[in-house]
């Protein structure tokens, strides 16, 4: 399997945990005061800025062969495939399937 496409753990680099974002507090801190608007503000900005350093786009089409729908999620900055649903191994394996299927319904006609 091209590791590309294998699936990742919640834990993977393109999982976004607002705990590690500079300046969003944790969870955790249950005796905090509400956030004021220039707070939130600053907050939103914070997570647009890592947003814009992860560099991914998100890309639907349609295959030829199948006409299923593949979803790719692209690295911006070098048109890497990072992951495909379906995979490409299986989108074959549904192809082999389909004309495996069309042989033995030719064969017992």
């Amino acid at each position: 399997m091209d590791p590309s496409q294998e699936p990742r753990d919640s834990k993977s680099a393109d999982a976004i945990d607002p705990t590690q974002v500079p300046g969003v507090p944790s969870p955790e801190s249950s005796d905090a005061e509400p956030a004021s608007m220039e707070e939130l503000q600053d907050a939103v900005t914070r997570i647009n800025d890592h947003m814009q350093v992860i560099r991914r786009n998100l890309s639907f089409n349609l295959d030829d062969e199948s006409g299923e729908t593949v979803i790719k999620v692209i690295d911006s900055d070098t048109d890497e495939v990072i992951r495909q649903l379906p995979t490409e191994e299986a989108m074959k394996l549904s192809k082999q399937l389909e004309q495996a299927s069309g042989s033995l319904i030719s064969a017992e006609a």
